[in-house]
């Protein structure tokens, strides 16, 4: 798969860029996902459930990670990508919200078109 590269985050600014911004939200959900994958997938996981408590948190937390980097706007067409492939890799067309990400993408899509046009 195709690397797409933006900015590094600049932690040395007094501000948050829009990429800064973004970057967050998705590292925020990288990680979360990965907290619930890794105790979903742990060995001796195979064929036993997670307790109710702790997948309820866990669950919660990526999914509120993912509410936010789909609200994020996405400030270039690298990052916009990369919110498209969660969006696909993530099932999200069969989420509740699906329809609200849908028009956050279309919103993004529609934004970075006219900032390309003005060039």
């Amino acid at each position: 798969m195709e690397q797409i590269k933006d900015p590094p985050i600049n932690h040395e600014r007094p501000f948050k860029t829009s990429t800064d911004v973004f970057m967050e939200a998705y590292a925020a959900f990288k990680h979360a996902k990965a907290q619930w994958d890794q105790a979903l997938y742990a060995p001796g996981m195979l064929y036993n459930d997670l307790p109710q408590d702790e997948d309820d948190r866990l669950c919660g937390a990526a999914c509120s990670a993912r509410q936010r980097l789909m609200e994020t706007p996405a400030p270039s067409l690298g990052t916009f990508i990369w919110k498209l492939r969660v969006f696909q890799q993530e099932d999200l067309h069969e989420a509740d919200m699906a329809g609200e990400f849908v028009n956050h993408l279309v919103n993004d899509a529609e934004r970075l078109l006219r900032e390309d046009r003005r060039g």
